[in-house]
């Protein structure tokens, strides 16, 4: 926590680069930081840091960035942590990455945040060490990580508009020393952090990232926004597991492992974060909806069902109960429709969400207001008064508002948010936070084990022989068919295999592309006439030669990434699984069970365990194939991409029929 201290709640803060001139950076964080309750020294770009600037726990440095480094270079033993909003570095090429390394090592052993960052808020400390103007509301327990400012600059305007409280805003700008991984090893033993925000571009050290996530998904929740999420421009690669293997499904699927919250937009990360900070957690999947149009009422019962949870019909008692608060025209059942009964809204909106809250029969409510609703001030002030946070503790399960209206309403509806009531912009983006608050929920239910720690790495020098290939794939446990590479047809002829065969080119990349693969051969006089129809397409390459084995093909591979490291995958269809897309990726080393569980979340899972009528294959088989896959890419990190496709997988085996890697 020494950094976390160092960074917001600092004693002394030094500002270089301090101004009274208007209009200037230096004039802005000089007011910034005026309302600062600890001690603030402000110096001017050429001034000198003498002994008054000794013992300075922040350092906040925004001077031209030519002359960063010797301004660093003088605090390094005077503050714990400098934070550099200088711009001018790594973001503008070779020279400027050349000065940012400079910075940092002329801060050692002080760390630094940054450089070409927004700055850091400590909402609950009134610091503002940032180039916003103000801080987000104090109070909440959301802190906010974002590599870019504009979500650091956003906070505060969604804050104060959506009364959503914070305790910590941080950017990281270039990431130069401090990473976000270190931050949230440092958050998740923070009391006033609640529910952790990380919206970033790039992550360099994303195997530590998801190892701190890992960590800290069982205390609390981590909602992570990653840009740039489609696969555009990920490298090729001439294999099956280089093509599929995009780094952002593989960082997807990473993260889902370790429990974080995934979200799409920055716009979704806020909503999300407000679901969880002002609301105690989904325990289960069942909603009441409580709303004043039928209509509306339908789209938000759909939206729900596409987020995994249901609106459940209401016991015929509870059903009575609701019943005798409802004009005779108006509907009982789930959802509850009020009917735009306008006169009555601020008596029953609050009465129907109250029976339904304490009723045992639901997880959470949903209170839909449509226009006229929503305009009603005494209606909202009614449901914030009695469903707000000041409600009995039997009636504990989440309320959340959906409201379908202009912006207009927006100032109407804070006596809500100020009662711990959060209040979204249609059913969609309701639905959305909500079934992100059910399956954390869940998933923490479930727990999650830390990652395996990488072994202590081999060399075996691998060529492309796949004689040596099938050698390594033995020596770490990985079933094979065995094979025989025959270079002439003499040595087909006389080679020794059971029948029904295949025979093969043995190094095309894609041999049914090539036409090089002949199946189901009953004789040797079939295998001798394939073999020569194959024999020139084979070059010096020769024929693989092995009995044809029956069952479900299998893609396993694994994936040396430059950020991430090892990677282990599996996937459905064989030669379809690119156009499948059935594919799933994790964090290698791996443990049986998991490898297990990676297996069952295939989407054509059903199809392997026995639907229709067809044989199951035997899980745990494949289970080891694909721990021993990520064992051996683990350690050996000159391979970067090991393929065995397919797998031919049945009720009692797993067996490799093809195999390939790839070098640097």
């Amino acid at each position: 926590m020494l950094l976390l201290t160092a960074l917001f709640t600092p004693r002394r803060v030094l500002l270089v680069g301090a101004s009274r001139r208007p209009g200037t950076l230096g004039r802005l964080l000089t007011e910034n930081l005026g309302v600062f309750p600890g001690e603030l020294i402000c110096k001017g770009s050429g001034d000198v840091l003498g002994e008054d600037c000794h013992d300075v726990d922040l350092a906040v440095v925004a001077t031209p960035g030519p002359i960063v480094a010797s301004i660093v270079d003088q605090l390094a033993r005077k503050a714990k942590v400098i934070v550099v909003l200088s711009a001018g570095f790594a973001e503008t090429g070779t020279a400027g990455r050349d000065l940012q390394a400079e910075v940092v090592a002329a801060a050692r052993p002080a760390r630094v945040i940054g450089p070409n960052c927004f700055g850091v808020q400590n909402c609950n400390a009134l610091l503002n060490a940032s180039i916003a103007v103000g801080l987000p509301l104090a109070g909440g327990g959301i802190a906010l990580v974002s590599q870019a400012g504009t979500y650091a600059m956003a906070a505060r305007a969604y804050s104060h508009d959506d009364r959503v409280r914070f305790s910590k805003v941080i950017a990281l700008g270039n990431a130069a020393d401090v990473s976000a991984a270190e931050l949230m090893a440092e958050l998740r033993s923070d009391p006033t952090s609640t529910t952790l925000c990380f919206a970033m571009e790039s992550l360099p050290d994303a195997r530590a990232f998801i190892e701190q996530v890992r960590l800290t998904t069982p205390r609390k929740p981590v909602v992570v926004y990653k840009a740039g999420q489609t696969d555009a421009g990920a490298r090729s690669a001439a294999s099956h597991t280089g093509a599929v293997a995009a780094p952002s499904s593989m960082l997807r699927d990473a993260l889902a492992q370790a429990g974080a919250v995934q979200v799409s937009s920055g716009e979704e990360l806020f909503d999300t974060a407000q679901a969880f900070d002002m609301q105690p957690p989904l325990a289960g999947p069942r909603i009441g909806v409580v709303s004043n149009s039928g209509g509306a009422a339908v789209e938000m019962v759909d939206a729900l069902a596409q987020q995994g949870l249901s609106v459940p019909v209401l016991s015929d008692p509870l059903r009575d109960r609701v019943a005798a608060q409802l004009p005779g025209f108006a509907s009982a059942r789930n959802p509850v429709d009020i009917t735009p009964v306008w006169s009555q809204y601020s008596q029953l909106y609050p009465g129907i969400v109250e029976i339904l809250a304490e009723s045992g029969e639901l997880d959470a409510v949903v209170v839909l207001l449509t226009h006229r609703a929503a305009e009603d001030e005494q209606t909202v002030h009614a449901i914030a008064s009695r469903c707000g946070v000041s409600r009995p503790p039997t009636a504990a399960v989440p309320i959340y508002v959906c409201t379908i209206a202009g912006r207009a309403v927006r100032a109407t509806l804070q006596p809500l948010q100020d009662a711990g009531i959060p209040c979204f912009d249609g059913p969609t983006r309701t639905a959305r936070a909500v079934g992100h608050v059910y399956r954390y929920t869940q998933a923490r239910a479930h727990g999650v084990t830390p990652l395996q720690p990488l072994p202590d790495p081999l060399h075996p020098r691998l060529s492309n022989d796949q004689a040596e290939l099938a050698e390594l794939l033995t020596r770490f446990g990985i079933p094979i068919a065995p094979s025989r590479l025959c270079r002439s047809l003499d040595e087909v002829e006389h080679t020794d295999v059971q029948f029904p065969a295949v025979i093969k080119i043995a190094a095309a990349e894609h041999r049914t592309e090539r036409d090089g693969v002949r199946l189901n051969i009953k004789s040797r006089r079939e295998l001798i006439a394939a073999a020569a129809d194959l024999i020139t397409r084979a070059g010096g390459g020769g024929l693989l030669v092995q009995p044809q084995l029956a069952g479900v093909e299998i893609m396993v591979g694994a994936v040396n990434d430059s950020s991430l490291g090892p990677v282990v995958m599996v996937g459905l269809g064989g030669i379809w699984v690119e156009i499948l897309n059935d594919i799933a990726f994790a964090l290698a080393p791996i443990r049986h069970g998991d490898a297990v569980a990676l297996i069952s979340g295939l989407a054509g899972y059903p199809i392997l365990s026995g639907a229709r009528g067809t044989s199951p294959i035997n899980p745990d088989r494949l289970a080891d194939v694909v721990v021993q896959v990520g064992q051996l890419c683990a350690e050996c990190p000159d391979i970067s991409t090991l393929t065995l496709n397919p797998v031919i997988v049945t009720s009692t085996d797993a067996v490799a029929v093809d195999w390939k890697s790839t070098s640097p």
